[in-house]
């Protein structure tokens, strides 16, 4: 009889954990259009609402890391950086306004110039915002690559043969499936896509990042040892308290890109080519 009790409250707890989970949930929703709730929540709020929930969790990403605001009126803001899956625009969103600063951390610093690029489009009230530059493409397909690499270029008027991109953000998610091994492969192959983009674009030193969202594996982490933290200062693994409680999902924030040249881009396809 003790036992039933116990087994009985264990699956009362369980019902009430995830209640309060969804709760949550629906508090991080919420909080996109309500002042008060975001800041009970110690979430930023903005005129309009925020386009996805998403937001939060690169907000919190960078209240870690800060990788888009600085902590110091000395520290080197980043001045390019691009947001790859970005529709509807929840990021892109986010990276501007921590771009924007409190004033005086800024001083008269302009903020960056943002590159988004998704397949679906961005919406309107941010795709033509006075510093957002966005592509329509699908970043697999290495033309829409070499067309975003171009534009920021042209936009930026750094040479061709210099990497331009002081930070790369990438949310991006495949179509998933009831397949675990599906999903985490086909996450999986985004990373490595995002990682072959650096290596042609992002600045090599101390102050360029790449944030990049994972589904975890052991696939996922063997390669990330062999490439990933060979290219990269340091390599860490966060997880978004706004993420869902179901989600397989991590970020793994990267800092200090090493660059590598041709060199690396041959070796990380070797080590790919095992994946």
């Amino acid at each position: 009889m003790a036992k039933k009790a116990k087994n009985a409250r264990h699956r009362a707890n369980r019902r009430i954990g995830r209640a309060a989970r969804r709760d949550l949930e629906d508090a991080y929703v919420t909080a996109r259009n309500d002042e008060h709730v975001a800041q009970s929540l110690g979430l930023p709020s903005t005129p309009g609402g925020w386009l996805t929930r998403a937001a939060f969790k690169l907000f919190e990403l960078d209240e870690k890391c800060r990788f888009l605001t600085p902590q110091g009126k000395r520290q080197t803001i980043p001045k390019v950086v691009v947001d790859l899956g970005a529709a509807p625009g929840g990021w892109t969103q986010m990276a501007q306004s921590a771009a924007e600063g409190d004033g005086d951390s800024r001083g008269s610093i302009a903020p960056p110039t943002l590159f988004a690029l998704d397949k679906l489009p961005l919406a309107p009230e941010l795709a033509y915002q006075e510093g957002v530059n966005f592509i329509q493409g699908d970043f697999l397909d290495f033309e829409v690559q070499d067309h975003l690499s171009s534009r920021i270029h042209a936009v930026t008027n750094i040479p061709l043969d210099q990497p331009g991109v002081d930070v790369v953000l990438s949310d991006m998610m495949a179509n998933t499936s009831g397949n675990r091994i599906t999903n985490t492969a086909a996450s999986l192959s985004l990373v490595m896509a995002a990682h072959h983009f650096c290596l042609r674009n992002l600045k090599v030193g101390p102050h360029s990042w790449l944030v990049i969202k994972v589904f975890q594996s052991e696939e996922a982490m063997r390669w990330r040892k062999a490439v990933l933290e060979r290219c990269f200062d340091s390599v860490g693994t966060h997880r978004a308290k706004t993420s869902r409680v179901t989600s397989p999902e991590v970020y793994w924030v990267c800092r200090g890109h090493r660059g590598g040249g041709h060199g690396a881009l041959e070796e990380a396809g070797n080590h790919e080519s095992g994946f």
